[in-house]
């Protein structure tokens, strides 16, 4: 089970948006151009910065082929957020949340929280949003299946 708020982006409907798809190109509405969608990323995410933060995070995500399970946090977190990465002053508000000064600083993905304290392991975040004032982290919730 993921935990993930879902946001609309600007006034664009989800059927504007998937108007412009095929098969062998998509449509980056934001950016107004065609370009090939890859395999595992959405057109506008941005692959090389996507791969090295799996990279470094713990899970082996890419290599182990679970990034490309339609049951992946992960790839869900970098293709809903990933795009936002290289412009973060885009991500729309989040609902409910009016007393977060926006828009955010930074949007990453697969960010370790280091906590304070010594030892002992550390939570990972498929995505992080970073304002002047507050992190929002998402990350899967572990379920009775997943042990």
């Amino acid at each position: 089970m993921l935990c993930l708020g879902i946001v609309r982006v600007g006034s664009n409907s989800v059927s504007q948006l998937a108007a412009g798809f095929d098969h062998a190109t998509n449509f980056d509405a934001f950016a107004g151009q065609y370009e090939i969608m890859s395999e595992l990323f959405l057109p506008g995410v941005p692959e090389n910065l996507v791969r090295q933060a799996l990279d470094r995070a713990g899970g082996n995500e890419l290599a182990s082929g679970k990034f490309a399970s339609h049951e992946s946090s992960a790839a869900l977190a970098v293709n809903g957020f990933g795009w936002f990465i290289e412009r973060p002053a885009l991500l729309p508000p989040f609902p409910n949340l009016d007393d977060i000064e926006w828009p955010p600083m930074s949007v990453e993905i697969e960010r370790q929280m280091r906590f304070p304290w010594n030892g002992g392991r550390h939570p990972w975040l498929d995505a992080a949003v970073v304002t002047e004032s507050c992190l929002i982290g998402n990350r899967p919730i572990s379920t009775a299946a997943d042990a």
